[in-house]
This record gives structure tokens, sequence and C-alpha cells, in this order.
């Protein structure tokens, strides 16, 4: 694993794919992963806020952005190894792990395995398993059509989307933040996405687990995502652990009700770091 830098953003070699990251800001470090088909540019808001006082390394998962990915595919257990080889190759952990929707499920995943490479956790939108059956086969057959058609259908087809993952009202209400997420799920390599699509599958359930999680940990769920009920079983699972859930806001809990969560990520963060001293 090497790493190279340049002016804006920095990548890291691991396992033979380039892994691109932002890399931030001073203090404690933070890694914010993101879901799929977004990229490092959905944690903006929150990167702003915390960089003024946490080194904030935000990662591009592979295939998505400018990180590089295997034309043979990759899974879960890609990630979750990849996400912890990171946190080695930045040699500044351990980190606190902030994730939204794949980001958070594979944040869990590297918190059981690799519990010495985290110092807390906050999830967003992510639950121990993955998503329903019906969920993973319109998924992967929306990766196909991303490969496949134009650009115009591309963007009808993530538009139809995108209703689905946000608050009832929020695209309307936010006609140009809206456009600016379609842009970012377009500007993914096309041959990429019916990997980066089927990756969900590739989860099993870490449910039974979730008591070995022994760092701080914070779950976020907004109100009105069709998973929200996973938050109060999380908790109850997880030794110590806060639920936050947020009115107003789906999945895109991050993009509905951006104040609220930031407020409460940095909160919480600020919290972890008073009471570690010099370390998050």
């Amino acid at each position: 694993m090497t790493r190279a830098e340049d002016a804006t953003m920095h990548t890291a070699d691991i396992d033979g794919v380039t892994w691109s990251y932002r890399d931030v800001g001073a203090g404690p470090l933070v890694v914010l992963t993101h879901g799929t088909l977004s990229s490092h540019v959905m944690f903006d808001s929150l990167v702003d806020e915390l960089s003024t006082r946490f080194r904030c390394v935000v990662p591009d998962w592979p295939g998505h952005g400018s990180s590089g990915w295997n034309s043979a595919g990759w899974g879960a257990p890609e990630l979750v190894e990849g996400l912890a080889a990171l946190i080695d190759v930045i040699d500044a952990g351990p980190a606190v792990l902030v994730g939204l929707s794949q980001g958070g499920a594979v944040s869990i995943r590297v918190a059981l395995e690799h519990p010495d490479r985290v110092a807390a956790l906050v999830t967003l939108s992510a639950g121990p398993d993955g998503p329903a059956a019906a969920a993973l086969d319109a998924m992967a057959r929306l990766g196909d059509a991303l490969a496949r058609e134009n650009d115009a259908e591309r963007r009808r087809l993530l538009a139809a989307q995108q209703p689905v993952f946000h608050a009832k009202g929020w695209v309307e209400a936010n006609p140009g933040d809206a456009t600016n997420e379609l842009d970012v799920m377009l500007s993914h390599p096309r041959a990429a996405m019916p990997h980066a699509t089927r990756v969900p599958a590739s989860y099993e359930s870490v449910e039974a687990r979730l008591p070995e999680i022994a760092c701080r940990t914070l779950v976020v769920w907004g109100a009105e995502d069709v998973r929200a009920g996973w938050g109060d079983a999380m908790v109850a699972a997880i030794p110590g652990a806060r639920l936050l859930t947020v009115d107003g806001a789906g999945h895109h809990v991050l993009h509905d009700q951006g104040r609220v969560v930031v407020d409460a990520v940095a909160a919480f963060l600020d919290e972890v770091s008073a009471r570690d001293g010099s370390r998050a």
C-alpha cells in the first residue's frame, strides 16, 4: 500500500485499487464514508463544521468519483478491509467512523472486525443487515441501465429514484440541491455501476453481533426512512448507544435536515474528544 498526494485530493493504493479521498483539517481523525452512487461531496457541510477541530478524511468508494475499481467486482468484505487499510495508510488512527447508508453499513462491520481502528461510531441511515430482496433486484437493474443507457435516460432513471430516498417534498423544495445530487450520481464510471449497485447484496447480517461493538456509538435515522425501525433495535443491542430520530428526513438524512444532523454529530464528536483528551 502506498500513498500519493496532490494539492487537492489524495490517493492510496489498497490491494491494487486506487482509493481517492479528501483530507482536510487537523486534530483527532474522523473518516466519513458515503452511500452508493454518492461521493465524498455529500459530507461537505459536515466537514466544514468538523474540520475546524478534527482531521476529516472522506474517501470515494471504489467505482465512485475518482477512485479506481476492480473490474471483477467487489463486495462488503473488500470495502470493510479496504477501509481498515485506509486508516492504516493514513497512520493517524484510531478513527471516529461516520457513515451514511453503505458507509454506515461498512463502518459497523469495521467496528466489529477491527475494533482497534475505531474510536467511536456514527451511523446514518444504516442497519446491520442488507436491503430487502426487492430493493436489491431494483438496484441491480438500475446499475445495469446506468451502464447501458444514454445520458438523458440515465438522468431520468436517477431522478425517478430521488423521492424514494428523501423526505416528502424535499426534491420539489430544493431543486438546486436535487440537480447537484443528480450530477454526482451521473459522474461515476459507467462500467462500474453494475458492480457498485450489487454491493448491498453482499452484506451478511451482523445483527447478532451488535452487542460486540465496544466504542461509543450514535445511531441516526430519518423518521421517514422505511428502515427507521432499526433505530430502537440497534441502540438496545449496542452497549451505551444513543439514538437520534430526525423528523422531516428520509434515507438521505444529512441532505434533508442538514443543520440538525451536523449539530448532533459535531456535539457527539466533541464529547468523545473531550473524554479521550487528545484523540477522538
